[in-house]
C-alpha cells in the first residue's frame, strides 16, 4: 500500500512525463452513456462521455441534440494503476434537459484525442409527457401528458354574426410554467373578441391531477360554410429547475429567478363550426344586422320646450349579442328638424348599446315623438324579432328666441356650429370644468414627481435583471460578488470554534481569508500574500496588507512555532480576518448613486411652481356663471359681461365661460372683445364647433376684415395635434405614450422570450411618444412663450416704429387681427404680423388671449 500510494505521488508530480499522451496512446477508446433512459418534459439527466487511455481529450461539441437542451458541466481524471500499468480516462459531463416528447437518439459524438477522431454509440432515450413524436403540440386531452391544450366551442351549429363563446384550457402537470401567453386562435371565417383574463384552478383527469388556466372568449363567424376554428396556440416558458418546497404548495406558476427558462409551444386540436346563412324569409325592412336578443327602451327629454329648442332623444338597446356595423334607429319626422344620431356607450357590439338623437320642433304642432322601431334576428327561436316604442307627448310653446339666436344643443356636436339664420350659437348652459387660470399639468411638480415612478420602476427592474445576467455570463463577476457573503459565513463558522484550542479555527480563518482575497483581488489561490494584496490595493502600507501580514504571521507561529493554540490568539485570529473582510468590502463594494435621470426629473419637478387646488373659488365662479346666464337671457347682456368677468376674477376659466362671454360682448356690438374671448375659448376647447362658428360669424360683421396669424405649411403638417388638442390633453397623452413605453421595456427585460416582440412594440410607442410629445412641447410653447394678442380697438390701430406717440407707423392692425406679442413695455407691446413685420402699439389697443 505504502508503495503504490508513493507511486501514485510520483506519478502526479510528474504529470504527463510519466503518463502517456494521447499521440503515443495505443489503446483509446471511447464511449458514452446516461444516468436515466426514461425521463419526463423538463427533466434533466447527465451525459457522460467516457475516454479511456488519455490523460488529455478537448471536450467534443455535441452540437443540436433533438429533444433536448444541452449544458457542458465540467470534467473529470482518474488515474488507476493494475499490475504496476498505468492507466488514465477523462470523462466529460454534460446536463440535458428533455424539452420534447417522443424517442431520441443521443449520438453518436465525435471526440479528438492525438490527432485522430473517435465516435461514440448512439444512446436511445424516451421522453414521456407528449406521445410519440411533436411533444410540445399537445393536440389532445389524453390523461398521462404533462402539458396540453383543449379547446372548446359553446356548440358545433351557428348562424352568421351570431356571437359562440370559445373556451381554451391550459393542462399542466408535474411540471412548472411561466411567462404564459393569451391563446391565438388560428382560422379564417370568423372575427375574435380579446380574451378574457384567465381563471386558474384544478382539474383531475384519470388518474392524474393537472393544474389549468382556463381562457374565455366571442367569436363571430362572417361566412356560411363549414369553419375550421383552431387550433389554438399557446406560447410559454418551460422551467427546467425544480424544488421540492414549491410542490408543497402546488402553484406550477411561482416565480423563480433561479430556474431556467425554455420556451414551448403548445397546441390543440381544430374544433369545427356549421354556420348558415339568417333566412330571407320574415326579415323587416328596418334590420341591420342584430343578431341575439335584446330589450330596447327610448326616452326623451325635455318634454316641454318652446320652438326650436333642442329634444334630446335616448334610445337604449340591452341584451347579450352582436350590434357590430348596426345601424341604429333614427326619428325622421316632418315637425322635427332631426340631427344624425351618436353613440354614447363604449360596448355597442358585445352587451349592449345606447345612442343619442337631437330633434328640434319646427313649430307648434310637433305634439309627439314617433314611434321608434328596432328588428334584431333571435338565433335561439330562428326568427327574427321586432319591438316598437310608444310615441312619447311633447308640449311645444311658441318661441321666445332672443335675437334669434340658435339653441346650443349640448348634445352632438357634428352640427352644433351651424348658423341657423343670420347669428351666433346660443351660450351654453354649463361651465364646463373649470381649471386655474394660466394653470396645467406641465407646471404641477406633482405631474412632474409622478413621471419618475415609470423610470424609478423600470431601473428598479433593470438593474437586478442585469446582475443576474452578469452573474450567469461572468464567473469572475460572480465569483467578486459572492465573495463577501461566502467570507463572513466561514468567519462565523470559525467564531462557532472558538475555545476548542484545537487549530481547526485557525485553518478556517486562513482558508476564508485566501479564498476571499483571491475572488476579491482577482489574486489565484496560491498568490495571496501581503505584498500581492499591496500591489492590488495601490498602497504598500494598505490597512488590509498590513492585517494581512500580521495575521499570516500569527497562524505560522501556530502551525510551526510552536507557540500554544490559546483563546486569546484565537480571538485575535479572527479579529484580524473580520478587520480584514470589513476593510477591503469598504474599499471594493459597488458604488451606487441616485441615477442621473432620477435627478433631472425631480430637479424639473420642483422647477415649476406647484398649482393649488381649484376647489376654494369654483363654487364662486360656478355661482357666478349660472347668475350671468340668467342675466343673458333676459336681454341684459352688460351685467352679464360683469358676471362672467367676476366668474373669471376668481382666477379659474373654462371654454364655457369664455365663450358665453364672448357672446355678450357680441350683443353689446364690441366685435373685437368678443372674439378675444372667442379665441381664448378655442385654447382651452380647440375641438368646439361652436366656437369656430362664433369666429367665423363675428369675423364675417368686422369691416375691413382682419388679419388672421396662420401657421406655415410645414407647421402646421409637422404638428397637427397642437392646432386641435390642448396643452392638458397632449401633456397627458405623451405621459401615457411614455408609461406604456416604460412598461413594454419593463415586460421586455422580464420576459426574454418575447424580447424581439416587446422590440418592435417599443419602437412603435417611442415613435408615438415621439409624435405626441413634440405636439405637446409646440403647445405648451405657444400658451407659455408664444403669446399673442387680438387688437380690440374700433378703429385700425397703429403699429409703430418705436413706443412712442411720434413715432412712425409702420402699418395699421384692423379690429381683430391676432398678432405674436414679442415683448412688454410700460403702456406699450411690441408685436408682430403674420407677415413677419413687427412695431409698437398701444397696450389698451389690445387684449391677450
Amino acid at each position: 500500500m505504502v508503495r503504490t500510494a508513493a507511486t501514485i505521488a510520483l506519478l502526479a508530480m510528474l504529470g504527463p512525463i510519466a503518463l502517456p499522451s494521447p499521440a503515443s496512446a495505443a489503446g483509446v477508446s471511447v464511449r458514452a452513456y446516461v444516468d436515466r433512459e426514461e425521463v419526463e418534459i423538463g427533466d434533466e439527466i447527465v451525459l457522460s462521455i467516457e475516454v479511456f487511455g488519455a490523460s488529455r481529450a478537448a471536450a467534443p461539441d455535441l452540437g443540436s441534440i433533438e429533444g433536448f437542451d444541452a449544458a457542458y458541466l465540467g470534467p473529470s481524471t482518474q488515474i488507476s494503476i493494475v499490475q504496476g500499468k498505468v492507466s488514465s480516462t477523462v470523462i466529460h459531463r454534460y446536463r440535458l434537459v428533455a424539452v420534447r416528447a417522443g424517442k431520441f437518439s443521443v449520438g453518436p459524438f465525435a471526440v479528438a484525442v492525438g490527432g485522430r477522431e473517435y465516435r461514440t454509440a448512439p444512446i436511445l432515450v424516451r421522453v414521456g409527457g407528449g406521445g410519440e413524436g411533436e411533444g410540445r403540440r399537445g393536440t389532445g386531452g389524453e390523461s398521462g401528458r404533462d402539458i396540453f391544450v383543449e379547446l372548446a366551442l359553446g356548440q358545433d351549429k351557428a348562424f352568421v354574426r351570431q356571437r359562440i363563446p370559445v373556451r381554451v384550457t391550459l393542462y399542466a402537470g408535474g411540471v412548472r410554467l411561466e411567462d404564459i401567453e393569451f391563446p391565438l386562435l388560428q382560422g379564417e371565417g370568423f372575427a375574435l373578441e380579446p380574451f378574457e383574463q384567465p381563471r386558474r384552478g384544478v382539474s383531475v383527469r384519470g388518474r392524474a391531477r393537472y393544474n389549468t388556466m382556463v381562457f374565455e372568449s366571442t367569436l363571430v363567424p362572417q361566412r356560411t360554410g363549414r369553419l375550421a376554428v383552431g387550433p389554438a396556440v399557446m406560447k410559454m416558458s418551460l422551467l427546467l429547475q425544480r424544488r421540492r418546497w414549491d410542490d408543497l404548495f402546488g402553484d406550477l406558476w411561482r416565480f423563480d429567478p433561479f430556474a431556467e427558462r425554455r420556451p414551448i409551444e403548445v397546441r390543440s386540436e381544430t374544433g369545427f363550426l356549421d354556420v348558415v346563412a339568417l333566412p330571407e324569409a320574415g326579415k323587416p325592412a328596418d334590420f341591420s344586422g342584430a343578431v341575439g336578443k335584446f330589450d330596447f327602451s327610448v326616452s326623451a327629454k325635455p318634454l316641454r320646450v318652446k320652438v326650436g329648442d333642442p329634444v334630446t332623444v335616448q334610445m337604449t338597446i340591452r341584451g347579450e349579442g352582436n350590434l357590430a356595423g348596426v345601424t341604429p334607429p333614427e326619428i325622421r319626422a316632418e315637425e322635427f328638424k332631426s340631427y344624425p344620431v351618436q353613440k354614447t356607450s363604449a360596448k355597442a357590439e358585445t352587451v349592449g348599446a345606447t345612442f343619442e338623437q337631437v330633434v328640434i320642433p319646427k313649430s307648434e304642432l310637433a305634439r309627439r315623438i314617433p314611434p321608434i322601431a328596432f328588428s334584431y334576428f333571435d338565433p335561439s327561436q330562428a326568427q327574427y324579432v321586432t319591438i316598437a316604442s310608444a310615441p312619447i307627448a311633447l308640449v311645444v310653446l311658441p318661441s321666445e328666441e332672443v335675437g334669434g339666436e340658435k339653441p346650443s344643443s349640448g348634445g352632438p356636436q357634428g352640427d352644433a356650429g351651424q348658423i341657423v339664420g343670420e347669428d351666433i350659437v346660443f351660450i351654453k348652459d354649463s361651465p364646463g370644468e373649470l381649471e386655474r387660470t394660466g394653470g396645467g399639468l406641465h407646471r404641477s411638480r406633482w405631474f412632474w414627481l409622478l413621471q419618475a415612478m415609470p423610470l424609478l420602476a423600470f431601473l428598479l427592474v433593470l438593474f437586478p435583471v442585469k446582475r443576474r445576467e452578469r452573474l450567469l455570463s461572468d464567473p469572475r463577476y460572480a465569483r467578486w460578488r459572492k465573495a463577501g457573503r461566502e467570507a463572513r459565513r466561514r468567519l462565523r463558522a470559525a467564531a462557532r470554534r472558538l475555545g476548542r484550542q484545537d487549530g481547526a479555527l485557525f485553518e478556517e480563518v486562513d482558508q476564508a481569508v485566501r479564498e476571499y482575497l483571491a475572488a476579491k483581488l482577482d489574486l489565484p489561490p496560491g498568490a495571496v500574500e501581503p505584498q500581492r494584496v499591496a500591489e492590488r490595493l495601490g498602497n504598500p502600507e494598505h490597512e488590509a496588507a498590513v492585517r494581512l501580514r500580521e495575521l499570516l504571521v500569527l497562524l505560522e507561529s501556530v502551525r510551526f512555532g510552536g507557540v500554544a493554540a490559546g483563546r486569546e490568539r484565537e480571538e485575535r485570529a479572527l479579529g484580524l480576518g473580520r478587520e480584514l473582510v470589513r476593510t477591503v468590502e469598504r474599499e471594493r463594494s459597488l458604488r451606487r448613486g441616485l441615477p442621473l435621470p432620477m435627478l433631472m426629473i425631480v430637479s424639473l419637478a420642483f422647477f415649476f411652481p406647484a398649482r393649488g387646488a381649484v376647489a376654494s373659488g369654483a363654487a364662486e365662479a360656478r355661482a357666478a356663471f349660472f347668475a350671468a346666464n340668467e342675466l343673458y337671457r333676459q336681454g341684459r347682456f352688460e351685467e352679464a359681461a360683469e358676471k362672467y368677468r367676476r366668474a373669471l376674477a376668481t382666477g379659474l376659466e373654462s371654454a364655457s365661460v369664455h365663450f358665453n362671454l364672448g357672446n355678450a360682448y357680441f350683443r353689446l356690438g364690441d366685435l373685437g372683445r368678443a372674439l378675444a374671448s372667442y379665441e381664448r375659448a378655442r385654447r382651452l376647447g380647440p375641438r368646439d364647433p361652436d366656437v369656430e362658428a362664433n369666429l367665423e360669424f363675428a369675423r364675417s360683421r368686422l369691416r375691413p376684415p382682419p388679419d388672421l396669424l396662420v401657421h406655415p405649411l410645414w407647421r402646421r403638417l409637422l404638428f397637427p395635434l397642437a392646432a386641435v388638442a390642448t396643452a392638458g390633453e397632449l401633456v397627458v397623452s405623451t405621459s401615457i405614450a411614455y408609461s406604456c413605453l416604460m412598461a413594454l421595456l419593463i415586460c421586455r427585460l422580464l420576459a426574454p422570450g418575447l424580447r424581439r416582440t416587446l422590440a418592435r412594440a417599443s419602437i412603435a410607442v417611442a415613435l408615438c411618444l415621439g409624435f405626441i410629445g413634440a405636439n405637446a412641447a409646440e403647445r405648451v410653447w405657444e400658451e407659455e412663450f408664444s403669446k399673442r394678442v387680438v387688437v380690440v380697438a374700433d378703429a385700425p390701430a397703429p403699429v409703430r416704429f418705436e413706443p412712442s406717440e411720434t413715432g412712425t407707423v409702420h402699418f395699421e392692425a384692423s379690429r381683430g387681427t391676432v398678432l405674436l406679442l414679442e415683448r412688454r413695455e410700460p403702456g406699450w407691446l411690441q408685436v408682430e404680423r403674420g407677415d413677419g413685420m413687427r412695431g409698437w402699439m398701444k397696450e389698451e389697443a389690445a387684449e391677450l388671449i
